[in-house]
């Protein structure tokens, strides 16, 4: 997998208002939205949560942990609306490109 690569994925929990996830470890906010792929081993925890997302997105780089990150301007999924509305580079974004 490589940046630019549109891959399918699955995301444990809701889309961050501003398009990047958080390092837990670090505190700090990553370059895109973090994800799993479809053929990755899931830790249990996020397993559990409430809100799955599957789609297709554009790998922007990846996490700390290898994990890609997603460009959340480019993530097309019938599983997800935003609930509120976002903003990337200072610029609102609407929602999901369908």
């Amino acid at each position: 997998m490589n940046i630019g690569d549109e891959i399918s994925f699955v995301r444990y929990g809701r889309i961050p208002a501003n398009g990047m996830s958080t390092n837990w470890a670090t505190g700090e906010k990553e370059a895109g939205v973090s994800v799993y792929t479809e053929d990755c081993t899931v830790r249990g925890e996020f397993e559990e949560r409430e809100t799955v997302i599957r789609g297709i997105g554009t790998v922007i780089g990846f996490g700390s942990d290898d994990e890609p990150l997603i460009d959340a301007r480019t993530i097309w999924s019938d599983d997800y609306a935003p609930e509120e509305e976002l903003y990337i580079d200072g610029y609102q974004w609407d929602g999901i490109i369908q």
